[in-house]
């Protein structure tokens, strides 16, 4: 099964997004954005917050740094859309933590600038960053992994929008 999908409406515009504040997060350095502004930004956002509340902010990743293979210990799933240009790569592996092999079946994430996805943080993933710095837009829901998963916020969205690869 595809751990991602493409969700068939307005691209991120997120030009009148402000931020609240700065954290560190999984070591990861965050703008944590005014959640009205984001709202307002995107028809799907404010359509999918009303029906599952979230937090949202752009996580960003250092010129030729890498995000170790990991599964997110309270996401079960997450929106996110790459904002910046950057040359980056994210990568899925369903087999990469088996003891037995030296090699894992990977699959790519090729993001669309600033195309929101649906992203199942449930199944191994990583990020590989090279030349420039890395803004990605992610939503946090405050329903944790046993509460919201992949599958079912996949069921929900695709009542209402299209998703494709």
């Amino acid at each position: 099964m595809t751990p991602y999908c493409k969700v068939e409406t307005d691209k991120l515009d997120l030009s009148s997004a402000t931020k609240q504040a700065e954290m560190e997060y999984f070591g990861f350095s965050i703008d944590v954005l005014d959640i009205e502004k984001v709202l307002e930004s995107n028809p799907f956002l404010k359509w999918l917050y009303e029906k599952h509340p979230f937090r949202a902010g752009l996580l960003n990743l250092e010129p030729f740094k890498t995000y170790k293979w990991h599964t997110d210990g309270r996401r079960g799933v997450s929106i996110n859309a790459l904002i910046s240009d950057s040359p980056s790569v994210t990568l899925f592996s369903e087999n990469i933590f088996q003891e037995d092999s030296h090699q894992a079946d990977i699959q790519q994430l090729d993001y669309e600038l600033n195309q929101i996805y649906l992203f199942n943080p449930q199944v191994p993933h990583t990020v590989i960053n090279f030349d420039k710095p890395r803004l990605l837009f992610s939503c946090e829901f405050f329903l944790n992994k046993d509460e919201l998963s992949f599958d079912q916020l996949k069921t929900i969205v695709n009542e209402n929008y299209t998703l494709s690869l």
